[in-house]
């Protein structure tokens, strides 16, 4: 267990530092712009596909959260 994400597995999600908050920031953009384009109908099949793998750390983190909010219908 990597100690640097106990406050988000904690339920906190507040990133550890700015560079983090920055990150998961930037993330939650690619997948709130990737909804957006979802909604238009303009979205390609394997594109969250696509933009997941290229996701790491806080990034994926930001767009999990996101996504886990749009699943669940509350506003990304």
């Amino acid at each position: 267990m990597n100690p640097k994400y106990d406050a988000l597995r904690a339920g906190m999600g507040a990133p550890v530092s700015l560079a983090d908050a920055a990150l998961h920031t930037e993330g939650a953009d690619y997948a709130r712009a990737w909804l957006h384009r979802l909604h238009a109908g303009t979205a390609q099949p394997d594109e969250l596909a696509v933009i997941l793998a290229f996701l790491t750390g806080e990034m994926l983190h930001g767009a999990c959260r996101v996504l886990e909010k749009a699943l669940k219908g509350a506003a990304p």
